[in-house]
């Protein structure tokens, strides 16, 4: 199988720090990431859970690298998803964020899934996830601007 990474981008008529605020804070995350928010300290190397209004995990993982304002870099891995919680099922997501002034260009990437369980079909959800995340975050900054 090859290189099963999805890699898309889109831009934002926003700030920067406001399309991080976005991207990053659960009163905001919840209106666009199926009603999770993330549970973190924001800190290089800590646990990142994703969890429902309920308090269920849905997704778990871990800060890779952060560089707030511009880069987040996470692991992510469904414990629902009946896979084992193994390396090879964790994916890296990789968040960066260009721009200045009222310009933010959101480049993201997430896999590798070509050795993962179930990989065609997490590959082609997670493709369509990000547009969807994509969507709800325009509105977000429409309505907040």
């Amino acid at each position: 199988m090859n290189n099963m990474t999805v890699s898309t981008q889109t831009q934002f008529d926003a700030p920067r720090k406001k399309v991080w605020e976005i991207l990053t804070n659960g009163k905001y995350t919840k209106q666009y990431m199926f009603g999770c928010e993330p549970q973190t300290n924001w800190e290089k190397g800590s646990e990142l859970l994703w969890k429902d209004p309920n308090g269920k995990v849905l997704v778990k993982g871990k800060i890779v690298e952060i560089e707030k304002g511009s880069k987040l870099h996470y692991t992510t891995f469904d414990p629902n998803a009946g896979l084992e919680d193994t390396a090879e099922n964790y994916m890296l997501v990789t968040c960066d964020l260009v721009g200045q002034g009222n310009f933010c260009l959101l480049k993201v990437t997430q896999g590798n899934f070509s050795g993962a369980e179930d990989a065609q079909k997490r590959f082609k959800e997670c493709e369509q996830g990000w547009q969807y995340v994509f969507d709800g975050m325009r509105k977000l900054l429409t309505d907040q601007l």
